[in-house]
């Protein structure tokens, strides 16, 4: 019944490659999705609600580390107008009762990264990256730079120790053979 009243009916996929392309072409996901939505299979519907229910959640957790920062303030798009507990009231409106233009998600995303992290500077105190010079930028790449070395260093050592594991058929790295512990050693140096 509901396929006859509406012939372009979408299951959860392909409604979700019909928003992708269309933003890949530089709409709005919010915008698209709205398009979009009503045309979902109806048995389809469940997963989305799950994905979009997890996603509110999410986000009401975020505003609560954020300090309590309003959905409609997020400029979340599709979910901008949705007030929580934590809320305030309804959004505020212009002159002529229009709710005013909310600003971008990644614009809002963007900014709060620049004020809400916070890194070791130059001159070891810690500041918001908006903050942030040159030597600053400079400091925390050396340390970024070092750490991803570090890292890179482990997981070389344990690809080793993981094939001379699976070669050997010993449980643990201590019981390798001398040869295989060295070469695990080695590549942690």
């Amino acid at each position: 019944m509901v396929a006859e009243q509406n012939p372009r009916t979408l299951s959860l996929e392909d409604a979700v490659e019909a928003v992708y392309e269309a933003a890949v072409n530089g709409s709005s996901v919010a915008d698209e999705a709205a398009v979009v939505a009503h045309m979902v299979d109806d048995r389809d519907i469940y997963e989305a609600v799950v994905i979009g229910l997890g996603e509110l959640v999410h986000r009401r957790l975020a505003r609560r580390r954020r300090g309590g920062m309003r959905e409609d303030e997020a400029g979340d798009g599709a979910v901008g107008s949705l007030e929580s507990e934590d809320s305030d009231g309804p959004s505020p409106a212009s002159s002529n009762g229009v709710p005013k233009a909310q600003p971008h998600a990644a614009k809002v995303l963007w900014d709060a990264i620049l004020d809400d992290a916070n890194y070791e500077a130059a001159d070891s105190t810690r500041k918001a990256l908006r903050q942030f010079g040159i030597e600053d930028s400079r400091r925390l790449r050396g340390i970024a730079g070092a750490m991803a070395a570090g890292h890179i260093r482990v997981r070389d050592a344990m690809d080793i120790a993981v094939g001379a594991l699976e070669r050997t058929g010993v449980k643990t790295i201590g019981a390798l053979p001398l040869a295989e512990r060295r070469r695990v050693v080695e590549a942690l140096s």
